[in-house]
């Protein structure tokens, strides 16, 4: 049992994932080197994102019913 758990901890886990439920959520983010703190630089990065979020919906024949 020890064996188990300490392969468990460390991720090493052979069983295949099978999910349980239907997704409820989409969504896109970045990692950003250095802060950003201006809207000048955040609104391109934030459109992107966006229109990232909105190809995966209607690719999906999908829509949202809250932006949060």
């Amino acid at each position: 049992m020890g064996l188990r758990l300490a392969d468990l901890a460390f991720g090493r886990d052979k069983r295949d994932v099978k999910p349980r439920s239907k997704a409820k959520s989409v969504s896109a983010e970045t990692t950003f080197n250095d802060d950003k703190m201006s809207r000048d630089e955040l609104a391109p990065i934030l459109r992107q994102l966006s229109e990232k979020v909105s190809r995966r919906l209607k690719n999906k024949a999908t829509a949202g019913q809250t932006v949060v």
